[in-house]
C-alpha cells in the first residue's frame, strides 16, 4: 500500500471517530438531562396524583372549608388538633364551633329574651372550643 493511501485511510478513520465521538457526547448530555427531568416530572406526577386521591377522599364539607379558608388553615387546624391529641378532622371542628355558636344565640336570644346576650353567648361557644384545644395541647406538651 502506498503511504499516501494508508495516511488518507488513517486520516478517515480519525476523522470519523472524531464525529462519532461528539455525537456520543452530545447525545449523552441530552440523554441525562431527558432522564433528569423525567425523574423531576415523575416526582411532580405522583404528587399531582397523592393530592387528587387525597382531594377525593375529602368529604365535601373538608373541601368547602379548604376552599373558604384556604388550605393552609386547614393544615394549620390539623396540626393543633393532632398537638392536642384531639381524634378529629378540622371540617368537624369547625362545624362544632359554628353550631355550639348557634346554639348560644339560640339559648340567650330566645331565653334571655335580648339580642345582646345572643351575641354574647354565640361569641362564647365560637371561642369555647379554641380554649378547650389549647389547654389540651398544652397540657399533651407539658
Amino acid at each position: 500500500m502506498q503511504p499516501l493511501v494508508l495516511i488518507g485511510l488513517v486520516g478517515a478513520v480519525a476523522v470519523g471517530l472524531l464525529v462519532y465521538g461528539l455525537y456520543v457526547i452530545i447525545t449523552r448530555r441530552q440523554t441525562l438531562l431527558a432522564e433528569r427531568l423525567e425523574t423531576y416530572a415523575n416526582i411532580e406526577e405522583e404528587a399531582a396524583r397523592a393530592t387528587a386521591v387525597e382531594f377525593r377522599q375529602q368529604n365535601p364539607l373538608q373541601r368547602l372549608l379548604g376552599f373558604l379558608a384556604g388550605q393552609g388553615y386547614v393544615n394549620r387546624l390539623e396540626e393543633t388538633l393532632a398537638g392536642a391529641d384531639i381524634p378529629m378532622r378540622p371540617s368537624e371542628y369547625v362545624l362544632v364551633r359554628l353550631t355550639l355558636a348557634v346554639v348560644g344565640f339560640v339559648i340567650g336570644f330566645f331565653s334571655l329574651g335580648y339580642l345582646h346576650s345572643g351575641v354574647a353567648l354565640a361569641v362564647a361557644g365560637w371561642f369555647v372550643p379554641v380554649i378547650f384545644v389549647r389547654v389540651h395541647r398544652n397540657r399533651r406538651q407539658a
